[in-house]
C-alpha cells in the first residue's frame, strides 16, 4: 500500500465515521423533534380547556356583577326613600328642643315672678328675659296673643337658624 492509498483508507474510514455519527445525531433530533411536538400539542388543548373555563368563569363573574350594581341601585333608591324621614325625625327632635327651651323660659319667668312677689333682691343674673316680662313688671296686662307671638317669634328664629345652619353643612356621602 503506497501512501495514497493509506490516506484515502483513512479518508474514507474518517467518512464512514461522519456518516454514522449524523445517522445518529439525525435519529436523536428526529426523536427531540417529536417529542416536542406532542407536547405542544397537549399545551395547545391544555389551552383549549382553560380558554373554555375562563370564558365560563368571565360570563359567570359578569352575571354577578350586573346582579351587584342591581342590587346597588335598589339599595341607593330605598335610602333616598328613608332620606325625608330622617329629616322628619330630626325637624321632630328641632321641635321638641325648641318646646322645651320654651317650656324652661316659663319656669324662669315664673320663678322670677314668685321672686319678685316675695320681695327678695333681683341681681343682675335675673333679668326679664323678654318684652312679655317687661310689660308684667310695668304692670301691662299681656294678652294672649302677645304671649302666643312672642313665644313663636322665639321658635321661629330657632328654626330660622337650625336651617341655615343645616343648609351650611357639606353632605359627605354622595350615592
Amino acid at each position: 500500500m503506497t501512501l495514497g492509498q493509506v490516506a484515502g483508507l483513512i479518508a474514507a474510514i474518517a467518512f464512514v465515521a461522519l456518516v454514522v455519527f449524523l445517522v445518529i445525531f439525525l435519529r436523536q433530533l428526529t426523536t427531540t423533534v417529536k417529542e416536542v411536538t406532542r407536547t405542544v400539542d397537549e399545551a395547545n388543548q391544555m389551552l383549549a380547556v382553560l380558554r373554555r373555563d375562563v370564558d365560563g368563569l368571565s360570563v359567570e363573574a359578569q352575571g354577578l356583577l350586573n346582579k351587584t350594581n342591581q342590587l346597588m341601585d335598589d339599595v341607593n333608591g330605598k335610602l333616598g326613600s328613608v332620606d325625608p324621614l330622617f329629616e322628619a325625625v330630626g325637624d321632630l327632635g328641632d321641635s321638641v328642643s325648641d318646646i322645651n327651651d320654651s317650656a324652661r323660659t316659663l319656669v324662669k319667668k315664673v320663678s322670677n315672678k314668685v321672686e319678685s312677689s316675695d320681695g327678695a333682691d333681683n341681681d343682675d343674673a335675673v333679668k326679664p328675659v323678654n318684652a312679655e316680662i317687661e310689660a308684667e313688671a310695668q304692670g301691662r296686662e299681656v294678652s294672649p296673643t302677645e304671649r302666643a307671638s312672642s313665644t313663636a317669634e322665639g321658635l321661629k328664629k330657632k328654626h330660622l337658624l337650625r336651617q341655615t345652619k343645616k343648609r351650611s353643612q357639606v353632605k359627605t356621602f354622595k350615592a
